[in-house]
């Protein structure tokens, strides 16, 4: 008697642990979605405000002999708002590094025309617009990669 009492019970307590962890996993589950769903909202937004920034030295149409040094400073404060004011927060650590270079890049070019004593309302020399187009070019793509914008899915193929 006491089995057939002993069974059914530890059948119930067994079931009833396993559907409280299975709940609580999906639980777990479900806000990890949820938060990631939030992030990458979020984060879509602000690459979005950054990618303006960038269209300073785009590569079609170069404005090569159009950019000065002074317009290259003032867009790397804009970049240095963004990134203080929330962006940075988001950007994944490969995107990161690839942003923080970039600014390294426009600061070496002021530096330079700094140091030979030249006006910064002079045109970018078209190798300072070339290498700081493509690093923007790449951090483009670094944005890209990070919103999953530049993958093929299912229902495009």
């Amino acid at each position: 008697m006491t089995t057939q009492i002993l069974i059914p019970l530890l059948t119930a307590l067994f079931t009833g642990i396993i559907g409280f962890i299975l709940g609580d996993q999906r639980a777990r589950l479900d806000y990890r979605q949820a938060l990631a769903t939030q992030v990458w909202q979020e984060r879509n937004r602000l690459y979005q405000e950054l990618l303006k920034l960038m269209q300073i030295l785009p590569l079609y149409p170069s404005q090569v002999g159009e950019v000065t040094y002074q317009e290259l400073l003032e867009g790397s404060k804009q970049f240095q708002d963004w990134y203080f004011q929330g962006g940075g927060l988001y950007l994944a650590n490969k995107t990161r590094q690839t942003y923080l270079n970039m600014q390294k890049q426009i600061n070496h070019c002021i530096q330079n025309q700094k140091a030979k004593q030249l006006e910064l309302a002079v045109p970018l020399s078209e190798e300072d617009y070339n290498k700081l187009q493509k690093l923007m070019s790449l951090l483009r793509m670094e944005l890209a990669t990070d919103l999953l914008s530049r993958k093929r899915t299912i229902m495009s193929s």
